[in-house]
């Protein structure tokens, strides 16, 4: 077969192929998938292992990433949820803007929270136009009550799902509490889908046109074609590259690495970062004081301190900052999770600047 004619015969057939599936992508279901930490307004904090007077009340909070409960049930979808507390009053409530497809009969699925042997009540809306839907989700268990992520944690994440008729175009959806109820309200996702087949497990989307273009392209492909994908035979680019160098390795540290560091310097003191459980702390420190530590003395290891400590770390004649200037090979970063600097009271903006150029002076990248 002449070369031009079998490229012509291989332009073809993909034309025909993409084709078809683009006739099979108008007739897919169609679905939307809304991440609840892209509601708004979020103020603070609710997480599932804090007691209830430490998290932020008047408002939905941040609700993750969350830690060992979360991860044992396969974590939350994209990463986060929001949560508000179970006293709240009625019509606290978050919103987002989003764009319905097509009309027809949506189901309506939302992965929350399920407390053991408690109501979570809470409702969302979808308004288009004049027309209002609303439902209450969290007044009867989801989840069997002997489940074994509710009978470890107290509570496991569900799904629960209602039908509701919706019309093309602008929506807007919103997420309210129902007044006092007997647990937080922790809510993941919500997907609104006219897949009658979906039936979620875990943080599972629906299928998706998309998907099913690509595996079919990978099933149906055209004998004697190269794959897109090949192993590169040039030099990556110089521009192209993050560094030159080594990798570095930044380890979190607790409060006790930087207790250590104010030790008088003609006293035996632990030198390189660590961070180490508190009934462990007194024992790991007698037996490794002045000594080299595994892993952490290594000339690829580093520190990353909590940006709660920023101020103080960074505020001149700190002991944090002459570790620095005396490791001057060792990267350092700072770990935002979960907080905010600590600023005193008094600290006027001066003298927060001062800071800020400490951090600057010593970063290859600062971010400000």
């Amino acid at each position: 077969m002449h070369p031009r004619f079998a490229i012509r015969l291989s332009v073809l057939s993909l034309l025909v192929f993409v084709s078809q599936s683009v006739r099979a992508a108008d007739a897919a279901p169609h679905t939307l998938w809304l991440e609840a930490e892209f509601f708004s307004p979020l103020h603070g904090a609710n997480f599932s292992y804090q007691k209830e007077d430490k998290t932020t009340k008047g408002s939905w909070s941040v609700s993750g990433p969350g830690v060992a409960p979360e991860w044992t049930q396969g974590g939350e979808s994209e990463w986060m949820s929001i949560a508000a507390r179970a006293d709240e009053p009625a019509e606290l409530m978050v919103s987002r803007e989003t764009e319905v497809p097509a009309a027809g009969q949506y189901t309506l699925w939302v992965r929350y929270a399920d407390y053991r042997n408690k109501k979570e009540s809470f409702g969302i809306r979808v308004k288009q136009g004049e027309k209002t839907f609303s439902h209450v989700f969290g007044e009867a268990a989801v989840v069997d009550e002997l489940d074994p992520m509710k009978l470890l944690w107290d509570w496991s994440f569900g799904w629960d799902h209602v039908a509701v008729d919706l019309t093309k175009g602008a929506a807007r959806v919103e997420i309210y509490t129902t007044g006092p109820t007997e647990a937080r309200r922790q809510i993941d996702c919500i997907c609104l889908t006219t897949d009658a087949t979906y039936q979620p497990a875990g943080r599972e989307k629906p299928d998706s046109p998309a998907w099913a273009l690509l595996r079919q392209m990978r099933q149906s492909r055209i004998k004697g074609e190269e794959s897109l994908a090949a192993p590169a035979t040039a030099p990556i680019p110089k521009a192209w590259r993050i560094t030159e160098g080594s990798p570095a390795f930044i380890w979190n540290t607790s409060a006790a690495f930087l207790d250590e560091l104010k030790r008088p310097a003609d006293q035996a003191r632990l030198d390189w970062p660590f961070s180490i459980d508190t009934s462990l702390q007194k024992l790991f420190l007698e037996t490794f004081r002045g000594k080299e530590l595994a892993v952490y003395s290594d000339a690829l290891s580093g520190v990353c301190p909590h940006v709660s400590n920023y101020p103080a770390n960074f505020g001149d004649k700190s002991s944090f900052l002459d570790w620095l200037d005396r490791h001057k090979d060792r990267r350092f970063g700072i770990l935002l999770n979960y907080g905010t600097p600590n600023w005193a009271k008094d600290t006027k903006d001066a003298d927060k600047v001062a800071v800020h150029e400490n951090l600057k002076k010593r970063s290859s990248n600062f971010v400000g």
